[in-house]
């Protein structure tokens, strides 16, 4: 069993260099989104409503997979911290003390990427019942995340 336990940390090695190597990935998709929003805008009309509609949910496309490479950062530098390298400092955002700032962390960036999606669908469904629907759940969801990190009441 101990031999097994001792393994099980080259394991965690494993999951911080998957997780940066995805928000390295997800940082390239990021920056190809632009670069084809961009294109596309130039390449159409600028003040037609239609181009402008289609590059903003692109932009929008894109800050999704921007804050989610960030929640991949974020991982791999609290797996690192709290079950490797427990001296490791990072600043900033990227700071994790505890599996609980861990956890507070990526629970706030997926509510933003709940409600970026939100809107992504807002801009390209326009008012109705589906839009409605869609923003219920998503209320739901975060109300229910935001319920489970509420500090607790000693």
């Amino acid at each position: 069993m101990e031999k097994w336990l001792s393994r099980s940390r080259t394991l965690t090695y494993v999951t911080v260099i998957l997780a940066m190597l995805a928000a390295l990935l997800l940082y390239i998709f990021a920056g190809i989104v632009f670069v084809q929003v961009v294109w596309n805008t130039l390449s159409g009309h600028f003040w037609d409503s239609e181009t402008i509609k289609a590059s903003s949910v692109g932009l929008l496309k894109m800050m999704d997979l921007l804050l989610i490479a960030a929640s991949f950062q974020i991982m791999a530098h609290g797996m690192y911290r709290l079950f490797i390298q427990s001296s490791y400092s990072s600043e900033g955002p990227l700071h994790v003390s505890s599996f609980k700032d861990l956890k507070h962390s990526l629970v706030n960036i997926a509510s933003i990427v709940l409600v970026i999606f939100f809107v992504e669908n807002a801009v390209r469904l326009g008012a109705g019942r589906e839009i409605l629907e869609l923003g219920i759940a998503i209320a739901v969801v975060i109300a229910a995340a935001g319920w489970a990190i509420r500090p607790e009441k000693k």
